[in-house]
């Protein structure tokens, strides 16, 4: 947004005299040149950055491997599980047919 609008405005048809290695043009249209000390801070903001993210990168990777880990055993865990609902349906059902014979009187 800050670009377009000094776009219209037309503030980068103009260049300021002299060699400018880096600038930055406020929205009130006067460039501010920066010196080799804003841009060597500058510099070393930026690799902080990257490696702080390289950093959090490394985190991420560790935590889905350890996302992995859980969902491997969750699923193991499952396919135990699924014997013990069909162990009671059948005891259900032979209590039942248990019952009725027991109530028809045989």
């Amino acid at each position: 947004m800050v670009l377009r609008a000094c776009f219209e405005q037309r503030l980068f048809t103009e260049l300021p005299p002299g060699p400018v290695p880096f600038v930055n043009v406020e929205m009130d249209g006067n460039w501010h040149p920066h010196g080799s000390d804003d841009l060597r801070r500058l510099s070393d903001t930026l690799t902080a950055h990257a490696d702080r993210l390289r950093e959090l990168a490394d985190r991420l990777d560790g935590l889905t491997n350890a996302l992995r880990d859980h969902e491997t055993r969750t699923r193991v865990l499952e396919k135990a599980r699924w014997p013990l609902p069909s162990i009671v349906t059948v005891t259900a059902v032979r209590s039942l047919a248990l019952r009725l014979y027991e109530v028809t009187g045989h």
